[in-house]
């Protein structure tokens, strides 16, 4: 995350500068469905949008009684907590000014945080989203709809740097973190799983045919307990 942000800061203001000179490319142009000109799209990773989805999810699983949609809703729920956690103290702690109100400065970064059009570092929208789909495709098998939650998270990425809202290192760093946290909160959830795997292998019965061989009868002084079984 670090090296790749030492890459693109030094010139986050030349891409910023050839997203504005060139509206009609195709890069810039694949954004348009998730860009502020499209709030129904482009709002889907925050809070008004993740809540209602995450919390649709749980109560669909709890009503149906399955496990797998409830993990679903909660996971994201999690990874979204998680991202507007760290977002908020990052907030309140740097200001950096987003590229639509820094006039192609981009070491416009000062202590403590300021107002919106300082929100840039990190990008919030991208952390977001990148956290559910990598949550979804790594607890899940996905199939087809694997690489499609990953262009969608992708596409609501770079639509911040195409509404000038962040810069390119702040989209990174975004998208670098919310993969971590998908990726985190996925192999917790593994892991769990493993573990009533485990506790409920440990409840099973004891075969009938491992008793067969067992007697129990009292000696002289004690008890005496013994088995024996064929083996082939």
């Amino acid at each position: 995350m670090a090296a790749g942000a030492a890459v693109l800061v030094p010139i986050d203001d030349q891409i910023d500068s050839w997203i504005v000179r060139h509206p009609s490319a195709a890069v810039v142009q694949m954004t348009d469905l998730w860009n502020e000109k499209h709030p129904e799209f482009g709002d889907l990773s925050t809070g008004k949008r993740l809540l209602p989805i995450s919390g649709a999810l749980i109560v669909g699983g709890m009503l149906t009684d399955r496990r797998k949609l409830r993990e679903a809703g909660w996971g994201c729920l999690s990874a979204w907590q998680a991202s507007s956690t760290l977002r908020t103290l990052l907030y309140e702690t740097v200001s950096r000014e987003r590229p639509a109100t820094a006039n192609g400065d981009q070491y416009d970064v000062t202590a403590p945080g300021g107002e919106w059009d300082q929100h840039s570092f990190i990008g919030g929208h991208a952390a977001n989203a990148v956290a559910c789909a990598t949550f979804w495709n790594s607890r899940f098998e996905m199939g087809v709809l694997e690489p499609v939650l990953y262009a969608s998270a992708l596409g609501i990425s770079l639509s911040r740097m195409a509404d000038r809202r962040h810069w390119a290192s702040d989209t990174w760093i975004g998208i670098a973190t919310g993969y971590a946290m998908g990726r985190s909160i996925a192999a917790r959830y593994a892991r769990r799983e493993s573990g009533r795997d485990r506790k409920k292998a440990e409840r099973q019965p004891i075969p009938a045919s491992l008793l067969d061989g067992l007697n129990i009868g009292p000696v002289p002084g004690g008890l005496s307990l013994t088995w024996s079984g064929q083996f082939r």
